[in-house]
């Protein structure tokens, strides 16, 4: 019988009920983002994937992770039962509109979000709805990001690579700066289809001052970095040694 775990150096995950499965995107968010500071949002959960790698990284985080689809949520929630970090993180079922609602505030968010926009009113299945961008889309984690962060808080996420511009230019208007760009290709040589990005909220005692003191528009300029997830050709591909030093801590094959 095929096991039904997805199984980590010092996890494991269920992902059968979850509308999103785990994938190379969450495992490589997961892996990528800063996870200093002692408060996170997980913003569309799933299965818990990301709350969990986040807590191997930095175990004194208290974690919550929120989605609409509850079967995700009971599901993340036996999958931290099985780990060292259960008393460290809180799964609820609710959407981002509700949790702006609530007040609360975070050093950090992360999220996964759904891109996927085939300019439809009514997804088949949980797996359309979970991607679908009437959900919950990138811009909307950038345009309501600052009311959720504290102070020097970031929002981290993976989204593709073709709305950076746009994302930059709404940052620009909601105060927040880019940290950290990753473009990611899944062969060496190949254009880029994935952005991994870090957005620091610049709203402190200063209105408009970024943590160097910069304000919005004298930012000093994030250069994109360049990860490939496989490099070489034929009988000679194979993964790219940043992206297995990347994700060494998490995959048993590395």
């Amino acid at each position: 019988m095929k096991e039904r775990l997805f199984r980590f150096k010092e996890f494991a995950v269920r992902h059968e009920l979850s509308a999103m499965k785990v994938g190379v995107d969450g495992v490589l968010l997961g892996a990528w983002a800063d996870v200093s500071g002692n408060t996170l949002l997980d913003v569309g959960t799933g299965c818990g994937l990301l709350a969990l790698m986040a807590l191997q990284r930095n175990p004194g985080l208290q974690v919550l992770g929120i989605d609409i689809h509850a079967p995700s949520i009971e599901e993340a929630q036996a999958n931290a039962a099985d780990t060292p970090w259960d008393d460290k993180v809180r799964f609820d079922c609710r959407s981002f509109r509700r949790q702006l609602s609530m007040g609360w505030r975070f050093d950090l968010i992360i999220s996964n979000p759904p891109f996927f926009n085939a300019g439809v009113n009514s997804p088949k299945d949980d797996r359309e709805r979970s991607r679908h961008a009437a959900e919950l889309s990138p811009q909307a984690l950038i345009v309501h990001a600052t009311k959720l962060l504290n102070p020097g808080g970031r929002l981290c996420m993976i989204t593709p690579r073709d709305q950076l511009d746009g994302l930059l230019a709404l940052a620009q208007t909601h105060r927040l700066v880019p940290r950290r760009l990753t473009e990611v290709t899944t062969v060496e040589g190949k254009a880029p289809k994935r952005l991994l990005s870090e957005w620091e909220c610049n709203i402190g005692t200063h209105q408009g001052a970024c943590a160097g003191g910069d304000t919005v528009a004298n930012a000093p300029e994030c250069t994109p970095t360049l990860l490939s997830i496989e490099e070489g050709k034929g009988a000679n591909r194979r993964f790219s040694k940043e992206y297995m030093t990347l994700c060494a801590p998490f995959y048993l094959h590395f």
